[in-house]
């Protein structure tokens, strides 16, 4: 399990979303810490600002399973309980994503009165490697969310063995078997925002905070863009690894 290999570099591997916030007022700097990092490798995706709801306490309960994090056969699709005080409308949503320096701090300060909820979100690679695998084999596990990523894996690690046998391997070689899938989540690519708005016709940016446990909108508002995380997510595995592998095998 499952389809991996040393040639698998830490861009091209499972990613994973993960993020940061801060409350912050129009006083002084604001500096965000930089979300999770696993082999060495981190990217931004977007840094989103909003005014900081009446109860900035509560969060989406269950949110590993409502954003597939957690892998969870059947998550609940029902509105999610939450106190009208949590809510984020989404056209309050200010993209800042072009005001985050290299050091983490933001060239934007929070306009006055009041204070303003700031999250940083980006992806970096799950960590997950092959297994059971002989020594020499072992490495990271491809994106499965991305055809650029099978791509590499086939024409890394499958592509050699077929070039080896030539004209012998469509007789030594009929069939690729993915052994069980028990490599854990794969919950963001890079070409996620684009594929999402073309499948679920609009842009997930202005819900991005629900990711990150805010309430957006209200209870059946989050429940569904939840909702179409985890379809596109479930869409671009089916697409961009099994029946792209399929279509190469």
């Amino acid at each position: 399990s499952s389809s991996g290999g040393p040639w698998i570099d830490p861009a091209h591997s499972m990613q994973l979303l993960v993020s940061s916030e801060v409350t912050a007022s129009a006083a002084g700097v604001v500096r965000l810490p930089q979300p999770e990092k696993r082999r060495d490798y981190y990217q931004d995706i977007a840094v989103l600002a909003f005014p900081a709801p009446g109860d900035s306490s509560f969060r989406i309960p269950n949110l590993g399973a409502l954003t597939s994090a957690a892998l969870q056969y059947n998550p609940p699709t029902a509105a999610i309980e939450a106190p009208a005080a949590a809510a984020v409308a989404h056209d309050k949503i200010v993209d800042v994503t072009g005001k985050l320096r290299s050091d983490g701090s933001l060239d934007w300060n929070p306009p006055s009165p009041g204070n303003w909820t700031i999250v940083r979100f980006g992806h970096t690679s799950s960590g997950k490697t092959n297994h059971p695998a002989s020594e020499s084999g072992i490495g990271l596990e491809c994106d499965k969310l991305s055809r650029e990523a099978m791509d590499l894996h086939w024409n890394k690690g499958i592509q050699p063995i077929l070039d080896y046998l030539g004209p012998v391997g469509t007789h030594a070689l009929n069939n690729l078997l993915v052994d069980s899938y028990e490599v854990g989540p794969n919950t963001w690519t890079p070409k996620f925002r684009e594929e999402f708005t073309k499948r679920r016709g609009y842009d997930p940016l202005p819900y991005f905070p629900a990711l990150a446990g805010h309430v957006m909108d209200d209870g059946e508002m989050s429940a569904r863009f939840l909702w179409d995380y985890r379809r596109t997510i479930a869409d671009l595995f089916a697409d961009n690894y099994y029946a792209y592998f399929a279509e190469l095998a």
